[in-house]
């Protein structure tokens, strides 16, 4: 039990002392839950996207370390606490909460934070429009320019793409961790039966964007490839294609207790680690439902999220502007050169006693 120091209170003019509070440390009322916490650092990491007194590249380049922090506590920390609730673990954290109750406030949360990303990527993306170094769409492209993304499809993008049909014989195929899809709707003229398919967007490999030529602006990659699809099918009308983002478990659990091999047993955790149940399902605000619905069942995803606009908003940074740090030096933030302070110079080549500056600076 921990007491509070008395302190003096005014009143009516003159001064008095209030009682002591008594508080007991162990009150899970003090304590803030970690995962909530670590949503709050993340919250103001994502207000640095809204201030306006960073510069506007900058800004960008906050929002796409909170998009990209949001995919890691899923992948981690939400994914963890997923597989204690399904393994019935009762156990309650330091705060008091179980993790069925983390669950539930880090989906409040979350709906909150998402909603946050789309308001500052509407706000953002518009002016790196109007500045001429942010994201074109496909269909405002002239068919000059055009021609010369399709050129450079055929030649870097397309021998990377594996088009994978869905139907009896083929089953659904594995979608890796954080990979970028199209769902493909296709119509089979000799039969008029719609067919899907799936095409793996390959951001790995390749940049999420697709500069154009002679410009500092891009593309998203999505956008060349379904604008290509016919090539992909030849034969076949392309009914819809619509974008999706899978997101897997990605903690480690190791045994170290229990292993000879420790490197061994952290080779096996990453190999299994692809094959984790899917997190979250991110869908196309535009995904028709039976689109979503059969997503759904076949990855078996415990949430589907539909959100418009960009996916993925974590690539933001393979942007041109945002990866060469030449473009557009008015956007960002002064370049800092760092002095060493005087008093940690070398004299004559003599290296300075870092301990004794310290002491002559704390004896002033």
């Amino acid at each position: 039990m921990e007491q509070q120091p008395s302190v003096e209170e005014e009143q009516g003019g003159e001064r008095a002392l209030v009682a002591p509070v008594a508080w007991d440390l162990a009150d899970a009322r003090l304590l803030t839950n970690r995962e909530l916490s670590w949503l709050d650092f993340n919250e103001r990491v994502l207000d640095e996207a809204f201030d306006e007194r960073n510069p506007l590249i900058e800004r960008v380049r906050f929002l796409a370390i909170a998009a990209n922090n949001l995919d890691e506590f899923f992948m981690v920390r939400v994914s963890s606490l997923r597989q204690k609730l399904r393994a019935g673990v009762a156990t309650r954290t330091p705060d008091g909460l179980n993790a069925r109750e983390e669950l539930a406030a880090i989906a409040a949360r979350h709906r909150r934070m998402l909603g946050e990303l789309v308001r500052a990527e509407e706000l953002l993306l518009p002016q790196l429009r109007a500045e001429h170094v942010g994201i074109v769409d496909w269909q405002e492209l002239d068919q000059q320019t055009r021609d010369q993304l399709s050129a450079r499809f055929l030649e870097t993008i397309f021998p990377v793409l594996t088009p994978l049909a869905v139907d009896p014989a083929h089953p659904f195929p594995f979608l890796s961790n954080l990979s970028f899809n199209l769902a493909v709707e296709l119509r089979d003229p000799e039969d008029a039966r719609l067919r899907f398919a799936r095409v793996k967007v390959p951001t790995q490999l390749l940049s999420r964007f697709v500069q154009l030529p002679d410009r500092v602006e891009a593309v998203p990659l999505e956008q060349v490839v379904a604008a290509h699809l016919s090539l992909l099918f030849p034969g076949m009308e392309i009914v819809g294609c619509h974008a999706f983002r899978v997101t897997r478990g990605a903690d480690l659990e190791l045994e170290e207790d229990e292993t000879e091999d420790l490197v061994e047993e952290i080779e096996d955790a990453l190999l299994e680690r692809r094959f984790r149940s899917v997190v979250s399902l991110v869908v196309s605000l535009d995904m028709p439902a039976h689109l979503r619905e059969l997503l759904s069942t076949e990855l078996e995803a415990e949430e589907v999220i539909e959100t418009p606009g960009l996916l993925g908003l974590a690539e933001l940074s393979e942007l041109p502007a945002l990866e060469d740090g030449s473009i557009r030096p008015d956007l960002r933030f002064a370049q800092w050169t760092p002095r060493t302070p005087r008093r940690l110079r070398t004299v004559d080549g003599a290296p300075v006693d870092l301990f004794a500056v310290l002491q002559r600076g704390a004896a002033r």
